[in-house]
């Protein structure tokens, strides 16, 4: 009877200690997983932290090609208005010398014509003295 009373503690126990280890290896089960999920967490969020810094570094080179491009078509403006200014600057020279040809043309014609005046007073005085 004490022998199977041993036995019957020691069963009791072993099953305790089987229950115990289950109970602990169930712990560490959980344990293992909420680890996992936490580092699954993590994983997720760098990625997310990952694409928003692709998603910023897209947007910065967007729009650094389109200041580039409004830098080239300022350019190109600046280019086409200093041609456009110097065409002015040759047009403004052959208009200014074609003025200067016209004011002593103008010139020449006013002498001509006082030469012209002064010639008609000689006559008509000279006409007015026959008549005398």
């Amino acid at each position: 009877a004490e022998l199977e009373a041993a036995a019957a503690g020691h069963a009791a126990e072993l099953e305790a200690a089987q229950t115990a280890a289950a109970a602990e290896g169930e712990v560490r089960a959980r344990d293992a997983r909420s680890q996992e999920a936490a580092a699954g967490a993590s994983l997720a969020e760098a990625q997310a932290q990952r694409a928003a810094a692709e998603g910023e570094a897209a947007e910065a080179a967007q729009r650094a090609r389109r200041a580039e491009a409004e830098r080239d078509d300022a350019r190109g403006e600046v280019e086409a208005l200093t041609e456009l200014h110097a065409a002015a600057a040759e047009n403004h020279a052959a208009l200014a010398a074609k003025v200067g040809a016209l004011e002593a043309r103008a010139a020449a014609a006013d002498a001509a014509a006082e030469e012209e005046a002064a010639l008609v007073g000689g006559l008509e005085e000279s006409k007015a003295k026959e008549g005398e």
